[in-house]
């Protein structure tokens, strides 16, 4: 049987509180969690077999040794607003979690990385304190979801690049969200 399109979905979520909120730094509940994984992209995702996958990434390798991580952006990808996912969304993204100053749950694991980088527009080095064969892994949580850059910096926490596109966000309450047209996996 072909899945007909189109209708509508409706998810009763746990957890959620009137706290929430849409910045991946204050994951705090499991509807937030189901929000980063539908509005935004991580770099990685685990597969519904349990195997590590590219996602934003069209690929991902060690350097010179698993303390080195170079991943190779999707140039088909699109923020909701238009923007095209660029290195530096991830870097600008990534670094959110990282230093004395962030409340990031990820900060423990992403201090590990000694330096995040663009390597042109499609490309992202991270060297880590150590080997790490785990690291990509560690880069599916939804709290690492990428967001769009603005100079070095993410402003927009309601703009990602999943499936769905948010209309409305009512901490507690509810959220409402709607197709992206223009995602960029057409196996989903």
């Amino acid at each position: 049987m072909t899945p007909k399109r189109g209708g509508h979905l409706r998810v009763a979520t746990t957890q959620g509180s009137s706290t929430d909120s849409l910045d991946p730094i204050k994951l705090t509940s499991g509807h937030t969690n189901f929000l980063h994984y539908t509005i935004h992209g991580q770099l990685t995702e685990i597969d519904t077999n349990g195997q590590l996958q590219p996602l934003l990434a069209e690929s991902f390798e060690t350097g010179s040794d698993p303390s080195e991580w170079i991943f190779n952006l999707r140039k088909d990808v699109e923020f909701h607003d238009g923007k095209k996912l660029e290195a530096a969304d991830v870097v600008a993204s990534l670094a959110r979690h990282r230093g004395e100053e962030s409340a990031s749950a990820m900060k423990s694991f992403m201090e590990e990385v000694v330096d995040i980088t663009a390597d042109g527009k499609h490309t992202v080095r991270m060297k880590l304190k150590s080997a790490s064969v785990d690291f990509p892994v560690i880069l599916s949580a939804s709290s690492l979801s990428i967001l769009p850059s603005n100079n070095g910096k993410i402003e927009k926490f309601n703009i990602g690049c999943g499936a769905y596109m948010l209309e409305s966000f009512e901490p507690g309450q509810h959220s409402k969200l709607k197709k992206n047209p223009n995602f960029y996996r057409s196996d989903r």
